[in-house]
């Protein structure tokens, strides 16, 4: 089982459909067919009852339905944390800086950036010429 096919039995079962829901994840239908049969071979259950106008979740599909959705909102909050990371959350940054540029760099650009993104801790280096910037 992945996390894959999870998604796919649950937007199947939100669309109603296996080329709708296909559709909405941007996938073909045959590859969503697939996962979702190779996924109920793997259980041992019929997670659909399939028939000509859409399917239907099956009993024990409902409850495998039920419990995907909180593991893909498990993930989803996972992969948050990670994001927040990323947006700066706890990030440091270290910004290398010229005698010239670093009046306006602390006196203006700094402050506006530390109170936008008050998790990111800021270190300004003054570097004497430029190959000093690039080698901080």
């Amino acid at each position: 089982m992945n996390l894959r096919q999870l998604r796919y039995v649950v937007a199947t079962a939100d669309h109603g459909t296996m080329t709708s829901a296909a559709q909405a994840l941007y996938v073909a239908q045959p590859a969503l067919s697939r996962a979702v049969r190779e996924l109920e071979r793997e259980l041992g259950l019929e997670l659909f009852a399939r028939s000509g106008r859409g399917v239907a979740l099956t009993p024990v599909g409902e409850q495998v339905v039920l419990r995907a959705r909180a593991a893909l909102e498990a993930v989803d909050a996972i992969e948050g944390l990670a994001a927040g990371r990323g947006r700066g959350q706890g990030a440091d940054l270290r910004i290398a800086t010229t005698v010239a540029l670093e009046p306006e760099l602390i006196g203006r650009l700094v402050p506006l950036f530390a109170r936008a993104q008050p998790a990111v801790r800021i270190r300004v280096v003054r570097c004497a010429d430029r190959d000093g910037v690039a080698a901080a």
